[in-house]
């Protein structure tokens, strides 16, 4: 697993691998826009013979319309890649205010997503559920 905003470094690793998950930053998180530099990765990924898959981390205050935005990126190289949707998992003791998307939110969002894409999935941050981050 990795971000999705380096293809340059990526096309020096790929032919090593054998499964890819790309981590799609949506502005209102990490404050940039990546969305040319994510297209590329994915591009390079699936041009390869490597397994992809895309994950986006989702809180209550995910804008919809970059989730539609993602799909659409996803969907313009290929509908078949799978996409996993993962609900932020509130960590005590971080000192910010991370609140976890409703169910009717996260619902509400796999269906905006599979307008585009074939397979949108929901799966929780475990690593944070096991005391692993």
């Amino acid at each position: 697993e990795t971000g999705g905003h380096r293809p340059q470094e990526m096309a020096m690793v790929l032919p090593y691998l054998d499964s890819v998950g790309m981590d799609i930053k949506l502005p209102s998180v990490s404050g940039e826009n990546r969305w040319a530099a994510h297209k590329e990765f994915l591009k390079l990924c699936h041009n390869s013979s490597v397994e992809v898959f895309v994950k986006l981390i989702i809180d209550c205050h995910t804008d919809p319309t970059e989730l539609e935005q993602s799909a659409d990126l996803v969907a313009a190289v290929s509908p078949e890649i799978p996409v996993f949707l993962q609900p932020v998992t509130p960590v005590e003791g971080s000192g910010q205010p991370i609140v976890a998307p409703t169910p009717e939110q996260v619902l509400a969002w796999q269906a905006l997503m599979k307008l585009f894409l074939k397979q949108v999935r929901v799966l929780p941050q475990t690593h944070k559920m096991i005391g692993q981050l």
